[in-house]
């Protein structure tokens, strides 16, 4: 062989081996190349999730710029110097900001707004009666209870809810009584509810800080603001008109008329004696609903994360190519604008795979901390609503207790709410009354009683079923005569309210049963005969009556 020819073979050889190797490489990079396009698009795709998460980092930082604002107002006590001398009263800034976000809370929390619902229910749920013991007392005063504006402000149903929400969301009510109208007496005297942010100051008695005379209320007419002095009900009541604003002298421009005609009834709860506003009911409530809220977002979150993940793969000894490889198969290929490029499994696909890979579903639990845990904050809700945590919304607590009464402070709370109610009620009647009969009584003079029906009803059923299985073992000789008093107990019991009429019907006059007698089991004695029948027979006409 020539040498010309071997060099031709072993330089053939050479070549063929650099063609593979470069064969190869190539087909190395194109893999590498096409893992490094999948690596871009899911770049891409966690850039645009990274800006999206940015952008509401921003918003949620700008949120809580505001918040850390609004806590800056409100955090502590932004103390004055009141006209008492003392350092602990919100100025007229600082109340219209709390009413603010107590009313805001009032309509957008959840649990504020039940709470506020249920004492609601609680207070007024089963009505008040409004009557006075004087016959042509009473009908002016059921004329000024009827009249329909009267009722949908304050008297009515409507009116006791916006009664409630507004002592609660601003701790304070502020009633106009409207007497006249352009200088006529009207024929049935008005009450008007005027919201919290009318009224702009008070002017108290200069000898007497307990003593309101005048309230300046200033409202919007048409593109108009109007500034009014509207004198206090009591000072009305006193006839005392020849009063004059006791305005300190860097404000006598604020001086103008006063409105005689409508004087002001003004209620507060919460706050200290020698406060002028009162401080609402939900006020202490606002951090801890908004903590509440948080912590509740902050889980949904989290959750909503977790919830991202549904597999696991783990590759036992498996490479980095393989990993990218598996990933890029189980990603979604979705890129804004265009179609789905790697479509998930159509529902009951099998997956195979060999043993170098572990599939199994994506474990949340213990992740994130539990829903339940928000009960620390919604216990602070309740307390400061003074309602039950149960009846907030967690039905797991509730039993048969909690769900047929109430405990007793709780009991004790309502019941002082309806005291406190009972005194705005008898204070607007008796001015009604003396307003249609043209004198002016003594402020000390009631002429109204309110009247509320049993906070809780009592359970009638289970004391009539005592009364009536210890009267059916036998009454003793001396307790016979008692019969018709121990019937009685029963009818009081079981919530009837013509227990009189009944006994007549059912007892002569010495007291012995005129109900005929139904004899069940054979009696051991007399008395023991007497008191099961008469027992029976009183038990039918009591679920008669119930029934009718």
């Amino acid at each position: 062989m020539e040498i010309p020819a071997l060099v031709r073979q072993a330089a053939a050889r050479v070549l063929a081996d650099d063609i593979g190797a470069l064969n190869v490489a190539l087909d190395s990079s194109r893999v590498t190349q096409e893992s490094t396009i999948v690596e871009i698009k899911t770049l891409r795709s966690e850039l645009r999730v990274s800006h999206a998460e940015l952008r509401t980092s921003r918003y949620q930082h700008e949120s809580t710029m505001v918040e850390l604002r609004d806590a800056n107002r409100l955090s502590g006590w932004n103390l004055i110097e009141s006209v008492f001398g003392s350092k602990d009263a919100f100025d007229r800034g600082d109340m219209a900001t709390i009413i603010q976000h107590c009313r805001v809370a009032a309509l957008k929390n959840p649990l504020i707004g039940k709470g506020l619902r249920l004492r609601h229910a609680y207070i007024f749920g089963q009505g008040v009666t409004v009557s006075s013991p004087e016959e042509a007392v009473n009908a002016k005063l059921q004329a000024f209870l009827a009249d329909r504006r009267n009722r949908t402000q304050i008297t009515g149903s409507q009116g006791w809810e916006h009664l409630e929400r507004e002592r609660s969301t601003t701790g304070n009510v502020f009633i106009a009584c409207v007497a006249a109208s352009d200088g006529r007496a009207m024929a049935t005297p008005q009450v008007r509810l005027i919201p919290m942010e009318q009224i702009q100051d008070i002017i108290l008695n200069p000898d007497d800080a307990a003593d309101p005379w005048f309230y300046l209320r200033t409202r919007i007419q048409g593109h108009q603001t109007i500034r009014e002095w509207h004198p206090s009900l009591d000072l009305w009541r006193r006839g005392d008109h020849a009063i004059e604003l006791p305005l300190e002298p860097g404000r006598q421009r604020e001086r103008g008329e006063i409105m005689w005609d409508t004087p002001i009834l003004h209620r507060k709860t919460g706050g200290f004696v020698d406060w002028q506003w009162g401080i609402p009911r939900v006020f202490p409530a606002l951090a801890w609903a908004e903590a509440h809220t948080k912590f509740l977002s902050n889980w949904a979150a989290v959750v909503d994360l977790l919830g991202r993940n549904a597999v696991k793969i783990i590759g036992k000894g498996a490479g980095a190519d393989q990993i990218a490889s598996a990933k890029a198969k189980l990603q979604s290929g979705f890129v804004a604008g265009s179609s789905e490029t790697n479509p998930l499994p159509a529902p009951g696909s099998a997956f195979v795979a060999s043993d170098q890979w572990d599939i199994s579903a994506f474990k949340a639990r213990g992740a994130a901390v539990e829903v339940s845990d928000a009960k620390a904050f919604r216990l602070q809700i309740a307390a400061a609503l003074d309602v039950p945590d149960h009846m907030l919304g967690d039905v797991d607590q509730g039993n048969l207790a909690t769900a047929t009464t109430l405990n007793r402070p709780t009991e004790l709370g309502f019941l002082l709410d309806q005291e406190w109610y009972s005194e705005l009620f008898d204070t607007l009647g008796t001015w009604a009354v003396t307003v249609q009969q043209r004198e002016i009584r003594a402020a000390d003079e009631s002429l109204v009683t309110v009247e509320w029906p049993e906070l809780l009803a009592a359970d009638g059923n289970a004391a009539v079923e005592r009364i009536a299985k210890a009267l059916e073992t036998a009454i003793p000789p001396h307790l016979e005569p008692a019969l018709k008093e121990l019937t009685r107990s029963i009818l009081i019991a079981a919530g009837l309210e013509n227990v009189d009429e009944i006994l007549e019907s059912a007892f002569d006059a010495k007291g012995d049963p005129l109900i005929p007698l139904q004899r069940t089991t054979p009696p051991a004695t007399p008395a023991e005969s007497r008191s099961r029948s008469t027992m029976l027979a009183v038990l039918e006409e009591v679920e008669r009556l119930r029934a009718a």
